[in-house]
């Protein structure tokens, strides 16, 4: 047996995820670890083939485990399945979420209230005037100028 042969040989049974690493190429959105391919953690990802690592996803974006890419949060106001956009929905009355990447929004508390009807990032201590839907902050005191009014004759 040649010399190279038996180091090979030596080397295929001593450290056999090498000769693996050089033989599969570990997909997108995994990372070659103790001989096998693994799917990159949320937060990270792995755009490349036969990598070691993944990359840590940018500020203001996020990942499911085993992605190939980073997605924007979804902003403050607003929630989705899985934090993250494209598909983001606003906060519906009388709900809340004052934090970005989030899956749910909070009710406001007892006597506080939404200043919007939808999307609204906190809950405000103002009491809507009529007894309207709870959470919901209904402005009706704007005055209506003198010349918009109408003038009805009763007879």
């Amino acid at each position: 047996m040649l010399l190279s042969n038996y180091i090979a040989f030596f080397l295929f049974f001593q450290f056999p995820f090498i000769f693996f690493f050089f033989l599969v190429q570990c997909a997108l959105g995994t990372y070659f670890n103790g001989g096998k391919c693994t799917m990159c953690t949320a937060g990270t990802y792995q755009d490349k083939r036969g990598q070691t690592t993944c990359n840590k996803c940018p500020s203001g974006t996020s990942s499911l485990q085993g992605d190939f890419v980073c997605r924007d949060l979804c902003p403050a106001g607003t929630f989705s399945k899985d934090g993250m956009r494209p598909f983001c929905t606003l906060c519906p009355q009388g709900q809340f979420q004052d934090q970005s990447g989030q899956t749910k929004c909070a009710v406001c508390p007892q006597n506080k209230f939404t200043n919007t009807k939808l999307g609204a990032t906190s809950c405000q201590d103002v009491k809507p005037p009529s007894q309207g839907q709870n959470g919901l902050l209904e402005i009706s005191s704007v005055k209506k100028p003198e010349k918009w009014r109408i003038n009805v004759d009763k007879d």
